[in-house]
């Protein structure tokens, strides 16, 4: 029917918008084409691969003494840090998510909150999916007798790549608002870029270092606002090119000059880090980026038509499962000794590489054929709440739930000091509740003018749209449906809402251990605050390929009760050692909580300096 009927495609009556809403998408729609680009599959695509890939080819699983650890490839081979120039993908995953949420919004027909829920149970499903695969898997681990640390450590190296997530989900609740301030000013990327180098200037030089946190909205705001241009038509012609250019010249200024690193992931004992929180030099890659990718997406789409399609449906669950494999194959492998340990950066761990991936591809293709399975016997129906006021805040405080659960998992993992996560577990469940609840129509209508969703059409409503794992449940029952709930009504007593907030800073060293360094006299000195542990059992300290490495862990007891702010699992440092140290010498000591590690070196003779002539030909 028509517009000015006052219905939509489906024959629905539509309900007026409350007056706080975002603009309609039919008030104003951006300028550009209405349909994305097979480019941006492609790119997604790709960006997924190559996320996976460098994930994989970084894993440097160690196992001694019964005990799981990791080598930090960018921390053990300096030079590696230039190739997270490639491998850095992350931006592009902003930038096509901007560019398909400015074109979901301003082509569909309904209101904003239908269309929020719409976009974030595509995510909402497969997400739920993983999550609670992993908390039965921790919980199933734990009950078979595995080590506290050692399952705490597990269960965080599959949570830790969810950060992704509620930065996303909070952009998505951004976008109606972002796509009208496009609309209204085609330089709006500028805003966010800016606010990021103010914030990079008050917390790098240390006057408000707290604030940095902001970069995590802001600097993958800039990127994913940069896609909303994108699909607004702004970069036409040479424009593109001109931002990556440009883009570069400043990147290369930045890395230059400092305080910015080259590695453009994260790095441990680097003072900054460029992705934790992103910074301007991250910026200046993404728009190298953003450029490069908008210049060539008309001669890829020219090429490849709907080619990347089918394969983008799995992104997703690619996105979620990929490093399953990595513990599957790490479990299996390493402690009947079936796996070779060379040390990374060595010509075996290359050969390793490999074999390496190939079994990690393997195990990944099982999962996804299991999950493709798993998903055509779970294609039914997802009840959801139905309310006739306030459903808009409610969803509003359902993504912010379910972003802050999320937050929790990437940082602490699925079994923090090898513990269930009841209260984390719980807000994630609530928030994807609150998440489900719809508004019904007013009183008087017929059940037909009752759908979960009402702004989809109804042919759309009688297909099963599965992507990424997520199968979109809808429903054309001529009956009235029952109203159903997704949160547990059970009495569950939650810990205390303080203990909610005391966070470790994310996307870095877990638990990272405070040091004091000093170099005189030719000795190299380590002081690293270790309270409370045992020397003999829970501290580790490894040296070799320049760097040093603490590590400790410390248990929690399963009887322990009440409130705890002590820091249980495992925790490590890396420092580089100066040039010409002997390894072979290097002596530690524990006293009074303080880990002291001497390492002797030899000191270079740097000689007198003499000023050079300069000849002019």
């Amino acid at each position: 029917m028509a517009e000015s009927s006052g219905s939509n495609d489906a024959g629905f009556r539509r309900r007026p918008e409350p007056r706080w809403a975002f603009p309609r998408p039919g008030r104003g729609r951006l300028p550009g084409p209405s349909a994305r680009e097979p480019a941006v599959d492609l790119y997604r695509v790709v960006a997924v691969v190559v996320v996976v890939l460098g994930h994989w080819l970084a894993a440097s699983v160690t196992y001694t003494g019964g005990r799981f650890a990791d080598e930090n490839v960018l921390a053990a081979l300096p030079w590696t840090r230039w190739l997270t120039w490639v491998f850095q993908v992350i931006p592009v995953f902003f930038l096509v998510a901007g560019y398909g949420g400015a074109a979901s919004w301003t082509r569909w027909p309904g209101g904003w909150a239908d269309w929020l829920r719409h976009r974030l149970t595509g995510v909402a499903g497969p997400v739920t999916a993983y999550v609670v695969a992993m908390l039965v898997a921790a919980e199933i681990l734990r009950w078979c007798g595995a080590s506290g640390a050692q399952l705490a450590y597990g269960a965080w190296a599959v949570a830790l790549h969810l950060w992704f997530l509620p930065v996303y989900l909070v952009l998505v609740l951004l976008t109606p608002a972002a796509a009208a301030l496009q609309r209204r000013w085609a330089a709006a990327p500028v805003l966010p870029a800016v606010a990021v180098v103010l914030v990079d200037a008050l917390s790098l030089t240390g006057l408000v270092p707290v604030l940095g946190w902001a970069n995590y909205l802001l600097g993958w705001g800039a990127v994913f606002q940069l896609g909303i241009a994108w699909h607004a038509g702004v970069f036409s012609g040479r424009r593109p090119l001109v931002l990556a250019g440009g883009a570069l010249g400043v990147l290369a200024v930045l890395v230059w000059l400092g305080p910015y690193p080259v590695s453009m992931v994260g790095v441990p004992g680097e003072a900054v880090r460029n992705t934790s929180p992103p910074n301007a030099a991250l910026l200046a890659f993404a728009a190298v980026q953003a450029g490069l990718l908008v210049s060539a997406a008309p001669a890829v789409t020219a090429r490849i038509r709907r080619r990347s399609a089918r394969a983008n449906a799995s992104v997703l669950a690619v996105y979620l499962w990929h490093m399953v494999p990595v513990v599957v194959v790490a479990l299996v492998g390493y402690p009947p000794g079936l796996f070779p340990q060379p040390h990374a950066g060595s010509p075996g761990w290359w050969a390793f590489r490999v074999p390496w991936l190939l079994l990690l591809a393997v195990v990944m293709a099982a999962g996804l054929a299991l999950l493709a399975a798993a998903r055509r016997v779970t294609a039914r129906w997802w009840p959801v709440v139905g309310v006739r006021r306030w459903a808009g805040p409610v969803l509003l405080v359902g993504v912010g739930v379910m972003a802050f659960a999320l937050f929790r998992f990437a940082v602490h993992g699925f079994a923090p000091d090898g513990r269930f996560p009841a209260g984390t577990a719980l807000l994630y469940l609530a928030g994807v509740g609150l998440v489900g609840i719809g508004s019904l129509p007013a009183r008087g209508g017929t059940a037909a003018e009752r759908p979960l969703v009402t702004s989809i059409g109804a042919e759309r409503l009688r297909r099963l749209r599965t992507s990424g794992g997520f199968v979109e449940r809808s429903s054309d029952r001529g009956k009235e449906n029952e109203v159903a709930s997704l949160i547990p009504r059970t009495k569950v007593k939650l810990p205390a809402v303080s203990d909610w907030f005391d966070l470790a800073w994310p996307f870095g060293e877990r638990y990272p251990v405070r040091i004091e360094e000093t170099a005189a006299d030719g000795k190299y000195t380590v002081r690293a605050e270790l309270p409370g542990f045992d020397p003999e059992k829970g501290v580790h300290v490894s040296a070799g390929a320049g760097s040093l490495t603490i590590s400790a862990e410390r248990e929690a007891t399963s009887e322990r009760k009440g409130r705890s702010e002590f820091r249980y699992g495992s925790f490590s440092r890396t420092v580089s050692l100066p040039e010409g140290a002997e390894t072979a010498k290097i002596a530690a000591t524990y006293a009074n909580g303080i880990l002291e590690v001497t390492v002797p070196y030899e000191e270079r003779e740097t000689g007198e300096q003499v000023e050079v002539p300069i000849t002019k030909n």
